[in-house]
């Protein structure tokens, strides 16, 4: 695939926290994406697509979480994936398809959290698995599908937590499992929560991907978020809010994937945001603002991408129009 190939998308795009390594990207913009479409969390190596946009996603999609290794796809796309589809938190191993589309999925579908290892299934699709069915968390092994796309599975599919070993099945679906079921890939640590519930969420809320380290929270609920809230990829240290309830927010507040040090903030919420405000990316030393929320912004405020030092503003609200570009 070159570049030509490459097709713009819609208006009112959301790219939301792109961590860039050091060689990056220096003389043309980040993303020039189309409204409406979604690109959450994009973490890139250091070679990776220096002179051409990020990426083009159809309308409405949503690829959310794509790390991708120092050799992928320099100049092309790294998926114009088929509109409204969910492409979340997908980690790519180095040799990755370098020249093709990554995944061409059909609408609507979900595939969550795939972390591709060495030697599975070089030439064939991923799963073809019925649809409705969940395919949310994908492990499989490093050379993975060079060619092809990972996964064309069907629409509104699921197919919760599959972990799948490095010689497994290359050349059938992988599995056929109930539909409607949905479990979105929650890695948590040894001692954590051993006696309830993972969860007690309000309806339609999204809690996705939420790594939680080994003292986190050990007998209350992970999160009691107001319903269709977003609370995307959080990663919390050892030490962070143990007995407390890790956000309140406001409804269809968003707070898309803030890493928080250890000593962060350990007995207060840690945003109280406006509904509809944006907060997007910050990056958070281990003595920032222990005892204050973090960000106050005012409604459909944008702050986003503000990478912060360790002794930045310990005791006041963050300033948008510092770091805002």
């Amino acid at each position: 695939m070159t570049l030509s190939n490459c097709s713009m998308a819609a208006p009112t795009s959301s790219f939301s926290h792109s961590t860039i390594s050091s060689s990056q990207d220096k003389h043309s913009p980040l993303a020039r994406i189309a409204p409406t479409s979604s690109f959450s969390h994009s973490t890139i190596s250091s070679s990776q697509d220096n002179h051409s946009p990020l990426a083009r996603t159809a309308p409405t999609s949503n690829f959310s979480h794509s790390t991708i290794s120092p050799s992928q796809d320099k100049h092309c796309l790294p998926a114009p994936i088929a509109p409204t589809s969910n492409f979340s938190h997908s980690t790519i191993s180095p040799s990755q398809g370098i020249y093709s589309p990554f995944a061409r999925l059909a609408p609507t579908s979900s595939f969550s959290h795939s972390t591709i290892s060495s030697s599975q299934d070089k030439h064939s699709p991923l799963a073809r698995i019925a649809p409705t069915s969940n395919f949310s968390h994908s492990t499989i092994s490093p050379s993975q599908d060079k060619h092809c796309l990972p996964a064309p599975i069907a629409p509104t599919s699921s197919f919760s937590h599959s972990t799948i070993s490095s010689s497994q099945d290359k050349h059938s679906p992988l599995a056929r499992t109930a539909h409607t079921s949905n479990f979105s890939h929650s890695t948590i640590s040894s001692s954590q929560d051993n006696h309830s519930p993972l969860a007690r969420r309000a309806p339609t809320s999204n809690f996705s991907h939420s790594t939680i380290s080994s003292s986190q929270d050990k007998h209350s609920p992970l999160a009691r978020t107001a319903h269709t809230s977003n609370f995307s990829h959080s990663t919390i240290s050892s030490s962070q809010d143990k007995h407390s309830p890790l956000a309140r927010r406001a409804p269809t507040s968003s707070f898309s994937h803030s890493t928080i040090s250890s000593s962060q903030d350990k007995h207060s919420p840690l945003a109280r945001t406006a509904h509809t405000s944006n907060f997007s990316h910050s990056t958070i030393s281990s003595s920032q603002d222990k005892h204050s929320a973090l960000a106050r912004i005012a409604p459909t405020s944008n702050f986003s991408h503000s990478t912060i030092s360790s002794s930045q503003d310990k005791y006041s609200p963050l300033s948008p129009d510092e770091f805002l570009f």
